[in-house]
C-alpha cells in the first residue's frame, strides 16, 4: 500500500472510530496488514461458469446465476 493510500484508509479509520463512539458503539478490532485484502474465490474445473455459494442453510456447491422475466399474460419466459 502506497503512502497516500495509507494516510487515507488511517484517516478514514479513525473518522469511523469517532462516528462509533459518538453511537456509544464498540470499537472495530484492528485489522491485521498481513491478511488477504481479497477473500479466495472457488471455481469448478469442469464448468468456470458455475459460482461457488456458501450460505447458511443452504447445501455448499456450486450453483448458476440465472435471471429470468416471467410475463404471464402473454405466456412469455425471456432468460438473460
Amino acid at each position: 500500500m502506497n503512502a497516500s493510500v495509507r494516510s487515507y484508509a488511517e484517516e478514514f479509520d479513525a473518522d469511523v472510530a469517532a462516528e462509533r463512539e459518538t453511537h456509544s458503539m464498540k470499537p472495530l478490532k484492528p485489522k491485521a496488514d498481513d491478511e488477504p485484502m481479497q477473500k479466495d474465490i472457488k471455481s469448478s474445473t469442469t464448468d468456470p461458469d458455475s459460482g461457488f455459494m456458501l450460505r447458511n442453510g443452504k447445501p455448499k456447491r456450486s450453483f448458476f446465476l440465472d435471471h429470468r422475466i416471467v410475463d404471464g399474460r402473454h405466456a412469455f419466459i425471456d432468460r438473460s
